[in-house]
C-alpha cells in the first residue's frame, strides 16, 4: 500500500542588501517505518525475506532529487500452510517496525 504524503517548506526570499546570492544548499533527508504481516501459503517450509522501502521526492524551482531508503526487514523461516489464511501462527511472520532513513543535497547555483 503506498501512502503519500506531501509536505511543504516555505523558504525568505533572499535580502540583497546582504550582497549577491550566488548559491543555495538544500539538504533533505527523511524514512519509511513499517511493520506488516506475511504468511506462506505452500505446502512445505519457506523462507520469507522482508525489505522496507520507499521514494522520497525532492521538488521545487531549479531541482528535483529523489531519495530511496531501504532496509532489510529481516528473514523468518515459517511452516507449510495451516489452511487458515489469517496472517496467524506458524505459517506467518510479523516484521518490525522496521526504519528505512536516506538524505541527500541539492545545490541550486544561479
Amino acid at each position: 500500500r503506498a501512502i503519500v504524503k506531501a509536505r511543504t517548506q516555505a523558504v525568505n526570499q533572499f535580502n540583497p542588501s546582504l550582497g549577491q546570492l550566488t548559491e543555495v544548499d538544500v539538504t533533505f533527508s527523511g524514512s519509511v517505518t513499517s511493520t506488516f504481516k506475511a504468511e506462506n501459503l505452500a505446502a512445505s517450509t519457506n523462507t520469507i525475506t522482508a525489505t522496507v522501502s520507499g521514494s522520497l521526492n525532492l521538488t521545487a524551482p531549479g531541482v528535483s532529487s529523489t531519495l530511496n531508503p531501504s532496509a532489510n526487514a529481516g528473514t523468518a523461516t515459517v511452516s507449510a500452510f495451516d489452511g487458515n489464511q489469517d496472517l496467524m501462527g506458524t505459517d506467518s511472520h510479523t516484521f518490525g517496525p522496521t526504519t528505512a532513513r536516506s538524505s541527500g543535497n541539492a545545490d541550486l547555483r544561479g
